[in-house]
């Protein structure tokens, strides 16, 4: 399974997209997580092609477990 976490460098978010990527290999550690540097304020995360979360539309951060427990609802 591919995980890419689209995040904007400019303001930071690397280290959050870092620990989005480390609970998802703790969870699927045959995962594959890809960081790669979005849109200014953009923090998305997407299994393959479907999209799990969006800062943009939700207008906040994941918390803690959430990726994984959306992983796990697919």
């Amino acid at each position: 399974m591919k995980v890419t976490i689209k995040y904007c460098g400019m303001w930071g978010y690397k280290s959050k997209a870092q620990g989005v990527g480390d609970e998802i290999l703790y969870a699927y550690p045959d995962a594959e997580v890809i960081l790669e540097v979005g849109n200014a304020g953009q923090f998305d995360v997407a299994l393959e092609y479907i999209l799990l979360f969006s800062k943009d539309k939700l207008d906040r951060f994941p918390e803690p477990g959430e990726i994984v427990q959306l992983m796990g609802e697919l």
